[in-house]
């Protein structure tokens, strides 16, 4: 079984529930992608060690 949580990951897991948790209910889930795809184009490039908080290249 792959069901192991590690503690570097659990905050991204919290986060996950979190955000499903509170749109449960919305009525407008169909907008939840477009808003999604709206801010990545609105949103400057970041490089996944940026994300992660990696050493820079």
């Amino acid at each position: 079984m792959h069901y192991a949580i590690t503690d570097r990951h659990l905050p991204y897991y919290l986060d996950e529930f979190t955000f499903r948790f509170n749109r449960r209910k919305s009525r407008a889930r169909g907008m939840l992608f477009y808003r999604l795809l709206q801010q990545a184009v609105e949103t400057d490039p970041h490089p996944l060690t940026e994300l992660i908080g990696g050493p820079p290249r």
